[in-house]
């Protein structure tokens, strides 16, 4: 009798606790509202609804492998699964598990060929498989259906400036931030595609609410640097690029940007020696060899730089850039 009791009882303590997790998502409390639904499934673990709201909650939160398993669960149990196998497509996109996805789209595509969503599947998995070109028209047919969907706007954008079709990404991006004005990701998205168009001012404008935010992130300020040097204020690029060096000292792709910048405002002496850190974490990166013979010439440093330049010419014998180095640094030296 009391094991009858309980099985009665289960689906309504289920229920409490899932009512009682989406108070606690309303409030913005997640973490709260994970802790309820793992609660949920403790009671019954057997629960559809709980474990999609479990994945639904941990892919809202980044924790993609995590949305996976509730999925996975979900799947175990639930009868309308082309909705579910969509959702785990979308977590297994993002965990990079390529061949799973496409195996749960074309599952979901089978139980639902209509669903509009799967388009929006597609495009993001042939993104994150570097075709952004063969991802474009599928985020474009997905907007047909929703024109105004925010993810599908951010990513055509995405797609389009990786394709090089910068004025297309300019009109998806500048749609989606008409309609998100605050967020970071899609102020960094245009001002990035408004670089590549060489229209800097426009840069400017979108990124430097951001930039000039309490801390601001160092992703949008290594932009907005990039803005700055092309509206020819280098003096200000350079010290955006120190905040950014600072508040990530073992990154390497600003401290390069930072070098980059030194060298093109006169400064090899500040350049070498962010480029002489650079190399000692990392001996190998050819990028950073390469600046840094330019940046010992430009410093009259004609002796160091031909070491450097031998130095990384044997190491890649094939390498044309590292020879064109080589010969610029021997007849530095005056030798020919």
């Amino acid at each position: 009798l009391a094991f009858a009791q309980a099985l009665e009882l289960s689906p309504r303590l289920t229920r409490a606790s899932l009512g009682q997790a989406r108070l606690a998502l309303s409030q913005e409390g997640a973490e709260q509202a994970a802790a309820l639904i793992q609660g949920a499934l403790e009671i019954d673990p057997k629960s559809v609804e709980a474990s999609e709201m479990l994945g639904d909650l941990n892919q809202s939160m980044g924790r993609f492998t995590e949305a996976v398993d509730a999925y996975t669960n979900a799947l175990n149990y639930g009868r309308n699964k082309w909705m579910l196998y969509y959702k785990r497509a979308l977590a297994r996109i993002d965990v990079g598990a390529f061949d799973e996805a496409s195996a749960d789209i074309a599952a979901s595509e089978k139980g639902m060929r209509q669903f509009s969503g799967l388009q929006f599947a597609r495009g993001m998995l042939l993104l994150k498989q570097g075709q952004p070109d063969k991802a474009l028209p599928e985020f474009e047919q997905f907007l047909r259906a929703g024109p105004n969907e925010p993810r599908a706007l951010f990513y055509a954008g995405v797609a389009a400036y990786q394709s090089g079709q910068f004025e297309q990404a300019e009109e998806y991006l500048a749609r989606f931030n008409a309609a998100y004005p605050n967020t970071m990701a899609g102020a960094q998205a245009l001002g990035l595609v408004r670089i590549g168009r060489r229209d800097f001012e426009g840069a400017e404008a979108v990124l430097s609410p951001f930039a000039q935010a309490k801390d601001p992130d160092p992703r949008i300020l290594s932009v907005y640097s990039r803005a700055l040097a092309g509206l020819g204020r280098q003096a200000e690029a350079i010290q955006t690029l120190k905040q950014v060096v600072t508040a990530q000292p073992e990154a390497a792709s600003p401290r390069l940007q930072l070098a980059g910048n030194l060298l093109a405002a006169g400064q090899p002496d500040a350049a070498v020696t962010e480029l002489r850190v650079l190399l000692s974490q990392d001996q190998s990166n050819r990028a950073v060899r390469l600046l840094l013979i330019k940046a010992l010439l430009q410093d009259k440093q004609a002796a160091a730089a031909l070491t450097e330049a031998e130095a990384l010419s044997q190491s890649a014998p094939e390498d044309a850039e590292a020879y064109n180095a080589l010969a610029v640094a021997l007849l530095a030296n005056g030798q020919e």
